[in-house]
């Protein structure tokens, strides 16, 4: 992870004094990325020359941790075709602390007849596709845009033939927020 984009969570700067509330807000800022499985903040003694009392460093130590996730289920019918469910989230996307997912699901079920018979629907599918940039310091702002076309609820298993108004839902579009 880049060294400016660590610090764009950080309040505490260069020149400004050390307040332990400030460095644990800091602190609780990075560990809730979810890219580090520990951060600590602590001051140091400065190895200043100028002999200025008061002085201190500030010391940032990240452990990296896993960011990434892949879940899937796939199959194939000879009515359907492909079915199945992919979900790829990353909370640190080319290092850089900004968190994106990727959700693509195709799936179909049977009902019932008047007479009782089996009947295989048409195979439907939807996707969705977020990125983030969180809040930094107070001087940051964030932002998270997300477009999507679902028109069947995801459904992270495909054991249930729940039929509820839901499942005939069609949502296309996105959003974004500053």
């Amino acid at each position: 992870t880049n060294l400016n984009r660590v610090t764009r969570f950080l309040d505490l700067k260069v020149g400004s004094p050390y307040h332990l509330p400030t460095s644990e807000s800091d602190r609780g800022r990075l560990a809730r990325l979810g890219a580090f499985a520990d951060v600590q903040i602590a001051p140091v003694v400065s190895d200043d020359e100028t002999g200025e009392l008061g002085t201190v460093d500030i010391k940032v130590t990240l452990k990296d941790t896993q960011t990434g996730n892949i879940a899937a289920t796939v199959g194939y019918g000879d009515f359907t075709g492909f079915t199945g469910f992919v979900s790829l989230t990353e909370n640190n996307l080319f290092g850089s602390l900004d968190p994106a997912q990727l959700n693509w699901q195709r799936w179909s079920f049977l009902t019932l007849d008047a007479l009782g018979n089996f009947v295989q629907q048409p195979a439907r599918q939807a996707f969705s596709l977020s990125l983030q940039h969180p809040v930094g310091n107070k001087k940051s702002p964030g932002f998270d845009v997300s477009v999507y076309d679902q028109n069947t609820l995801f459904l992270p298993t495909f054991s249930n033939n729940v039929e509820t108004l839901r499942n005939y839902e069609q949502r296309k579009g996105g959003n974004a927020r500053i």
